[in-house]
């Protein structure tokens, strides 16, 4: 009778709506520390950057390590919307659902349900990332650009 409730639990476990389960929470949960109007240094030097042209965001980005395509987005938001720090903000945050959709998309496939999920998890989940993917940085982007490179290789 044991067997056939843990088959039952991991049968759920390692359903695709789990797995979709665990992306909505966590996305919700990342979502949640967005909305503040607040900013730090690093965060106001990307919103700064979001206002020049893309001439501009070039030139000045061929003195500065990070890279120039997150500027680049920046700026398009900054033409849409104006200087909007939520918009700034939740671009950020897309970047990282979008890291721990690469769980769903690519690790599930490619390593099994366990390894996804946690992928998933562990991307929305851990208080560092959490944190990271609010900040109106490059981190959660670059992430997603890397692992998207290495999981494709």
């Amino acid at each position: 009778m044991k067997r056939a409730s843990g088959a039952g639990a991991q049968g759920v476990l390692s359903s695709r709506w789990f797995h979709l389960a665990v992306l909505a929470l966590g996305s919700a949960f990342v979502l949640v520390g967005a909305f503040h109007g607040y900013i730090w240094f690093d965060e106001s030097y990307s919103v700064a950057i979001a206002n020049h042209s893309f001439s501009e965001i070039w030139r000045i980005g061929s003195g500065d390590v990070h890279p120039v395509l997150f500027y680049w987005a920046l700026h398009a938001l900054n033409l849409v919307f104006g200087q909007n720090i939520l918009a700034y903000r939740l671009f950020t945050v897309l970047g990282s659902v979008a890291l721990a959709s690469l769980g769903y998309t690519h690790v599930r496939r490619d390593f099994g349900w366990k390894p996804g999920v946690l992928f998933t998890a562990f991307v929305l989940f851990i208080p560092y990332t959490a944190i990271m993917a609010t900040e109106i940085r490059m981190y959660s982007w670059a992430t997603f650009s890397v692992m998207l490179c290495a999981l494709t290789a």
